[in-house]
């Protein structure tokens, strides 16, 4: 039986998991019942460590499925490997993508609300907004006056897309893909977050953001890979492959993630597929 979220994992770092992942699931109980783990086990990774793995998930409350693949071709796919997990449960409403490197948190004095607990909440507000295809969960920075709310991001959902602290996605089967579309499938390198939810814009399905998440992702400087053309964080493989797919699709050649902003056709896209009015105060929910 699907589950309501499926939780995307592909993970070639077993230390990460059980130095960092691992003991702090029990922040995430909340939504073990509607939730199953969808993992890419890689290399490093041995039939003991997984077995291991999949017993501390499923003592949390959580169901599992997983698969196992060898090494990626470098520079990786990693769009197709996030699509691996989802295929191990297309039923999944809604998908949540996590890293191995995330710690989930208990909370702050301030928003005492674990990780779990405000993934709950997106989940609630997915559940209300049939027209929300993504929620972009991101850190206490700037999210003062946020506060706990749920909302579309201001000025034509402007705003950069990534894992951040977990993009919950909608299932777009109604639309002949789950994830991705299948001509992002073949792209390598970095940036598929964005690419993955401007494919849901262009549908007419707006996006909202949740600030004052307190799970703690320990991302490093992407800079340190410019001279390493294998890796999926490299600027060229970027450049030639998620960029690219970027600006020929919403015509839009000076399209620069840093610049903060929906490329330059997809905001009309949106609106002629009958994207609703994000300025309507129904979209805004206070948790």
């Amino acid at each position: 039986m699907s589950r309501q979220l499926g939780i995307i994992l592909p993970t070639n770092n077993p230390d990460n998991f059980f130095n960092l992942l691992a003991p702090t699931l029990k922040h995430i109980r909340a939504i073990g019942q509607e939730s199953a783990f969808l993992i890419n086990f890689q290399p490093p990774w041995n039939m003991e460590d997984m077995r291991e793995a999949i017993r501390m998930i499923q003592m949390v409350g959580f169901y599992t499925k997983y698969t196992y693949t060898k090494g990626w071709d470098k520079p990786i796919k990693i769009t197709e490997m996030r699509e691996v997990c989802a295929r191990l449960d297309s039923g999944c409403d809604f998908y949540l993508f996590i890293d191995d490197d995330f710690k989930l948190s208990p909370g702050t004095k301030k928003f005492p609300y674990n990780s779990g607990q405000r993934y709950a909440q997106s989940l609630d507000y997915l559940n209300r907004h049939p027209r929300c295809g993504a929620i972009n969960t991101k850190s206490f920075l700037g999210g003062h006056q946020w506060g706990l709310k749920i909302a579309p991001s201001p000025n034509k959902m402007d705003d950069m897309y990534a894992t951040n602290r977990g993009l919950f996605l909608r299932n777009m089967r109604d639309y002949d893909f789950t994830l991705s579309p299948l001509s992002m499938h073949d792209l390598r390198g970095d940036l598929e977050e964005s690419a993955t939810v401007f494919s849901r814009i262009e549908l007419g399905f707006y996006t909202a953001k949740q600030m004052n998440n307190p799970t703690i992702h320990l991302t490093g400087k992407l800079s340190k890979y410019d001279n390493d053309p294998l890796n999926m964080h490299n600027f060229r493989v970027i450049n030639e492959n998620v960029r690219k797919w970027i600006r020929e699709r919403y015509n839009d050649p000076e399209w620069e993630y840093e610049q903060k902003r929906l490329p330059a056709k997809l905001w009309d896209l949106y609106l002629s597929n009958g994207g609703p009015d994000i300025t309507n105060p129904k979209f805004a929910v206070e948790y």
